[in-house]
């Protein structure tokens, strides 16, 4: 069984700094096969362009032990739709969206173009949740709804504030998956959307994949259950658009 991280970030932000080859030491010490990696800070909400190469050239020069998520502003409007194009075409695997970061309510119409070329590529899209006003869980719902077609990726599971919306927010809805960093309760997240629907996620460098995964295997879940949730199920949606 490979393990997959579905979520970290690299790069030198404000704040946060990650650089791949500390990565690769903490993957390689935790059993993580593979990461799935997007750009830091400034380069999700500004400086797309020269984030999602960055992304490019780690995936490209660590063949194997990387999946690239780019992330593209919807503020930039035609440029983001050209964009992100530009970045499947290339062999992203998906693409990140952090409301909070980027200055938009999660379902707003302005993110509909870049949704519908998720929708024509196949691509799932992971948002952050967890940050009142802009990126809650029934945002993410009203999303899902609006595009069945397309797979989401419910980032820290809207921890720390709306972890109570988490049942209802994804109940009948096949199409989001649940994240777990940040998140203590991972018994309440498989219950609430199944096995099947539920992605180990660490959230690097914020959080650390050997916390995030000790989490996991504290649960003591049978070995099928382990493998798609720390694994199987990532693996599942990036398979769709050829990423692994």
């Amino acid at each position: 069984m490979r393990i997959i991280d579905a979520h970290c970030h690299l790069g030198i932000g404000v704040d946060k700094r990650l650089e791949p080859e500390k990565l690769l030491r903490i993957m390689d010490e935790a059993g993580v096969h593979t990461s799935v990696i997007c750009p830091i800070e400034q380069y999700i909400a500004v400086d797309n362009e020269e984030g999602n190469k960055y992304i490019y050239d780690i995936v490209k020069k660590y063949n194997g032990r990387f999946a690239g998520f780019c992330s593209v502003n919807p503020w930039y409007l035609d440029k983001a739709a050209a964009m992100l194009r530009a970045a499947f075409e290339a062999g992203f695997a998906g693409l990140k969206l952090n409301p909070k970061l980027q200055g938009f309510t999660l379902c707003d119409d302005i993110v509909n173009p870049l949704i519908e070329i998720c929708e024509e590529y196949k691509a799932p899209v992971y948002f952050h949740t967890g940050t009142m006003i802009c990126a809650e869980p029934f945002q993410l719902r009203e999303l899902a709804v609006r595009y069945p077609g397309v797979n989401f990726i419910m980032g820290h599971s809207g921890n720390t504030d709306f972890w109570t919306d988490i049942a209802y927010s994804t109940l009948g809805h096949a199409n989001i998956y649940l994240e777990t960093s940040h998140n203590l309760n991972i018994r309440m997240l498989i219950d609430a959307a199944g096995i099947d629907h539920v992605v180990f996620g660490s959230n690097m460098p914020r959080s650390h994949q050997l916390f995030e995964l000790g989490k996991i295997r504290d649960l003591s879940l049978p070995d099928k259950d382990f493998s798609k949730l720390c694994g199987g199920n990532i693996e599942m949606i990036l398979r769709k658009l050829g990423a692994t």
